[in-house]
């Protein structure tokens, strides 16, 4: 039986390293693998895949739950296989109850991701409704299931709470996290609190602490290590980018009829630098 660890266990293991290291590390959010090509490129050493940027992508639907357990691996897998850094998944809220959660587990650690976060919200995200929030006790118990779950012990799970979206108590927050770090998580993520008010209760948090409020807050990657930030995902880097990007292009051409007044004009080979060419000269030259 070969020693070798398998690729996907050295970037979980890469994972917990970084989050070990001083200073917050910004994860942005792909929305599809060119996307997650570009996060690498750029010299990231972590990317995310998160639900809010799949759902829009992919079946142009708003981050309301629709999505299915298959439809998010399969978001995933495809980046994660692409890339040679560690990739971060959205499990939502593991989508089954804990006897069942064993399964989210495994899909997306056969995905080749190295973590997961598994959050606390019910309903209400994205929306104009109430945020609600599930019970801690079902959450803990999710969590020790889902750790209990997995056959690669490098492999992360996150466990995330919303409490601050439904009611702003940082202190619920605080008590939320520790449970699920309790109940097993290797790490905590909390939602909505700028790094001002997490440098308040830092202190207070028992394990590793990840953040996905950046763009809310306009806080930098520097105020959030100083916060005692271990990690940050921001998930709507880059599909807001895109977005933004495809309307001007779209609304320059309409206007114009000229595709050379585009101010992102194509350049081939510079797009096929992020594309597995050589792989595909080498096989021509050895098959035919």
């Amino acid at each position: 039986m070969s020693s070798e660890v398998p690729f996907a266990t050295e970037k979980r293991i890469r994972l917990r390293e970084l989050v070990k290291e001083e200073g917050c590390t910004p994860a942005p959010g792909a929305y599809d693998v060119l996307s997650a090509k570009l996060v690498e490129q750029a010299g990231f050493d972590v990317a995310y895949v998160g639900s809010f940027a799949s759902a829009a992508s992919a079946f142009g639907l708003p981050d309301v739950g629709a999505l299915t357990l298959t439809e998010m691996v399969n978001s995933a897998r495809i980046v994660a296989d692409m890339l040679n850094i560690p990739v971060i998944a959205d499990a939502e809220y593991g989508f089954f109850d804990a006897a069942n959660i064993w399964r989210t587990v495994r899909e997306f650690e056969n995905a080749g991701v190295a973590a997961i976060h598994i959050e606390d919200h019910q309903f209400g995200k994205h929306t104009e409704f109430p945020v609600t929030i599930f019970d801690a006790d079902a959450v803990s118990g999710r969590i020790k299931a889902a750790c209990d779950a997995r056959r690669d012990e490098s492999f992360m799970i996150i466990g995330r709470t919303d409490s601050f979206l439904a009611n702003g108590d940082i202190h619920e927050c605080v008590d939320r996290v520790n449970r699920y770090l309790e109940a097993g998580a290797d790490a905590a993520m909390i939602s909505g609190p700028s790094a001002k008010r997490f440098a308040t209760v830092r202190d207070q948090i028992n394990g590793p602490l990840m953040t996905n409020g950046s763009y809310f807050h306009k806080d930098s990657t520097a105020a959030e290590t100083e916060a005692g930030l271990n990690l940050s995902l921001h998930w709507p880097m880059l599909i807001y980018a895109a977005y933004k990007s495809c309307q001007k292009t779209l609304e320059e051409f309409k206007e114009t009829g000229d595709c050379s007044k585009i101010s992102l004009p194509f350049d081939e080979p510079d797009f096929n630098e992020l594309l597995p060419f050589g792989g595909f000269s080498e096989r021509v030259s050895k098959y035919r």
